[in-house]
């Protein structure tokens, strides 16, 4: 996808990567969706509830674009589990607006990943809400399911998107 007019915010300090986390760009996913009337409230307007779902929206697509769909993790018996949420709402997304859920790693730890997001009315390129996902790797074999240390390859291929170093196939 072509780059994107936004500047995602450098990789936070506390994340893998040393001092190359200052330097680095993080590779910015860009997906397009409407507003549907379904998920709106009376004043036509969408419900605060769904920008997390517009944000869980952009990870996965994020993620199936690398390479990497979350059905796949989760047939190797991993979960990827929200431990944190934070929403701002910025503007009001209106029904059958078209909007852009920008997508990017944050951090990757050991055991664990933060996810930013930025959803933009893609008409003017106003921002509607920033947010982050805390996500906790979890074995989905277990009862009840145990946090785990990330895959190598889950942790490497989040670690290249946080650096920029990831090209998406196709």
């Amino acid at each position: 996808m072509s780059p994107h007019p936004i500047s995602a915010p450098g990789p936070a300090s506390g994340s893998h990567g040393g001092g190359e986390a200052a330097l680095s760009t993080p590779y910015v996913h860009h997906h397009r969706l409407r507003v549907r009337y379904a998920e709106t409230d009376q004043m036509g307007r969408a419900h605060h509830a769904n920008h997390i779902v517009y944000m869980e929206e952009g990870r996965t697509r994020m993620m199936a674009d690398l390479g990497l769909p979350y059905d796949e993790v989760e047939r190797r018996g991993i979960g990827l589990v929200v431990r944190a949420v934070d929403v701002r709402y910025r503007d009001a997304a209106l029904y059958d607006e078209e909007l852009l859920v920008c997508t990017w790693v944050r951090t990757v730890r050991g055991a664990s990943v933060e996810i930013a997001y930025d959803i933009r009315r893609a008409k003017d390129d106003t921002s509607v809400a920033t947010g982050s996902t805390q996500l906790a790797c979890v074995d989905l074999t277990r009862e009840p399911a145990a946090v785990i240390p990330l895959p190598r390859d889950l942790f490497d291929l989040f670690d290249a998107a946080r650096l920029g170093r990831v090209i998406p196939p196709g």
